[in-house]
């Protein structure tokens, strides 16, 4: 997590510590007209804080598909209620670490920036806030970096970093501060039938970025040919970041489901502060 207001850097224990002892009326916020996140849960553990969200578009009807006949009927639901998604998520406030549970609908990274941006504002906790949520990218990133053999393509987005652009020491950053930025991004591409340097360059600047403990990267694409293929591929943090799978039943019971999703998270919890405290404490060239 990446946040600050104009005046400086939020502390981020104070910060959450509020969140945490708001009133659930409080914790609702609509991001836009079709969503609406709140909390259902909060639970404070040591240095984690476990929630669960729930998100959904309160206007929006359920439909009801009759096997029998093929017909769908909108159904209606309660007075003061609404269809939602279940999303869980684990803070670590002292490290700056947010695990989200990922799943096809629920509540984003994304929306989750806006959802702690709007959140501060209306409950007066901090007016201007800029939130910003980025990936912690896995050694897999470089190790399938490595098996291009040409980089026909290179584009990287960042955000501002924590305390300010002269955390992150490369050129791309150099220009966001002199420009007064909050986002950055370079795009750069070789000449046909040739590729980008490998060891030098926007490449270069990539590989930086993502051995970083506290990487402020938004986005990064890398597109060329591997070793052996015979088409271009596209390599992105996607698939390439800390993650932790889990499989789940259908039919599982809600909480037997949030016990293992959660279980999961708080491992995954562990494994990032381990791996966030060796690479910030790496040597500049080794990170």
């Amino acid at each position: 997590m990446h946040a600050r207001t104009p005046e400086g850097l939020i502390d981020y224990v104070a910060f959450f510590e509020r969140v945490a002892r708001l009133p659930q009326q409080a914790l609702r916020v609509e991001i836009h007209n079709e969503l609406v996140i709140a909390v259902n849960k909060i639970e404070v553990e040591g240095n984690l804080i476990k929630l669960r969200f729930a998100s959904g578009n309160p206007e929006e009807l359920p439909l009801l598909y009759d096997e029998r006949t093929g017909d769908l009927e909108t159904a209606s639901t309660p007075d003061g209620t609404w269809l939602a998604a279940a999303t869980r998520v684990v803070l670590v406030p002292s490290e700056r670490l947010i695990i989200i549970e990922s799943k096809r609908v629920g509540v984003s990274a994304t929306s989750l920036e806006r959802y702690f941006t709007k959140l501060a504002r209306q409950n007066r906790i901090v007016n201007r806030l800029n939130f910003d949520i980025s990936p912690l990218p896995s050694s897999s990133f470089e190790d399938e970096l490595e098996r291009y053999a040409r980089i026909r393509e290179a584009i990287i987005q960042v955000n501002r970093p924590n305390s300010d652009w002269d955390d992150a020491n490369d050129i791309l950053s150099e220009l966001a501060a002199e420009s007064g930025g909050q986002k950055a991004s370079v795009s750069v591409s070789a000449a046909r039938g040739d590729s980008l340097e490998k060891n030098e360059g926007i490449v270069n600047i990539i590989r930086d970025h993502v051995r970083r403990g506290y990487a402020n990267i938004r986005d990064v694409r890398i597109f060329g040919r591997r070793i052996g293929d015979v088409a271009d591929s596209m390599l992105t943090l996607e698939k390439h970041q800390e993650q932790r799978a889990i499989e789940i039943e259908t039919r599982i019971a809600q909480d037997l489901e949030e016990e293992i999703v959660m279980a999961a998270e708080v491992e995954l919890a562990e494994r990032a502060i381990l791996l966030v405290r060796e690479r910030s404490q790496a040597p500049e060239g080794d990170r």
